[in-house]
């Protein structure tokens, strides 16, 4: 009678495990998503000093720019269903008190994919068009805006089967970009990595000097208790961030190995060099002095 129980349960526990994981599966195949992220965003004529602003005229297609705003996003069809069959294009709506000075599709993945963008006349929007675009497919979409703009205002919507009207943008992942270009070691990532290094062994260097004149229970626990100090006590928890910086600083020189990810990871987009920008990538090369 055990035998049997046992048999019937073992049973039903692998066919609900099988339906469950089979419907898992099933529904994965099924989901449809676009998702607009934000690779970066800039305001150039930000911190300039007003009579130096003052002075500086800066036009764009006969309009008078005031203040520079642009923005690059990334456009990927981030589910597991191809979309197609558009009843209305992918539109960007500009914010109200801001003026599109210019749109443009700078990359598309794979290189085949047709896109075709449109401006109307009242230049209040921007309308995206694609035949097709399939698990993974992405392209890359910069506009230029006069007028100071939030990344919250700039709101994307589509109406085509299985997804919804409004795609909020993303922030896009610092180290989701990987450059066409053959890897290159970032130097500054790896000088800090080894200076944090550097502290966290010293720090442990400190602390083996210091462990000798540390208090022992050979006299007992009330006379341990009673040798205990500050000191003492300082001692024995240093080892906690000494190996944290250590491990961090390692972490860190791996990742210039690896375009500033540790451990390693599959790039979500690969770009050409020109338009791999980041906010991190942007920080490395000003504090290195490229241009």
């Amino acid at each position: 009678m055990n035998d049997l129980v046992v048999s019937l349960g073992s049973l039903i526990v692998g066919v609900v495990a099988t339906v469950w994981v089979s419907a898992y599966y099933f529904r994965r195949s099924l989901t449809k998503s676009l998702t607009p992220y934000v690779q970066f965003s800039s305001k150039p004529f930000q911190g300039i000093s007003a009579d130096v602003r003052k002075a500086l005229q800066v036009t764009y297609a006969g309009v008078q720019v005031e203040a520079l705003y642009e923005v690059q996003f990334v456009i990927a069809n981030t589910g597991d269903k191809a979309i197609r069959d558009l009843i209305e294009p992918l539109s960007l709506a500009v914010p109200e008190n801001s003026t599109l000075l210019d749109a443009s599709i700078l990359h598309a993945e794979p290189a085949e994919l047709k896109t075709t963008l449109k401006i109307p006349e009242d230049r209040r929007s921007i309308s995206i068009d694609f035949p097709l675009l399939n698990k993974g497919d992405f392209f890359v979409l910069k506009v230029l805006l006069n007028g100071a703009a939030k990344l919250e205002e700039l709101k994307f919507s589509i109406l085509v089967d299985e997804l919804p009207r409004q795609l909020p943008a993303e922030r896009l992942e610092f180290d989701a970009i990987a450059s066409s270009k053959k890897r290159e070691m970032i130097f500054p990532l790896l000088g800090v990595g080894l200076v944090v290094v550097l502290f966290g062994l010293a720090l442990f260097k400190v602390i083996y000097d210091a462990w000798t004149g540390l208090p022992s229970t050979d006299g007992g626990i009330m006379a341990f208790l009673s040798r205990v100090t500050i000191g003492a006590l300082a001692v024995w928890l240093a080892p906690v961030p000494a190996l944290f910086l250590t491990l961090i600083g390692a972490m860190m020189s791996a990742a210039a190995l690896f375009d500033g990810s540790f451990p390693p990871r599959k790039k979500k987009f690969v770009l050409p060099e020109n338009l791999a920008r980041t906010p991190f990538r942007a920080m490395v090369r000003e504090g290195s002095g490229e241009s």
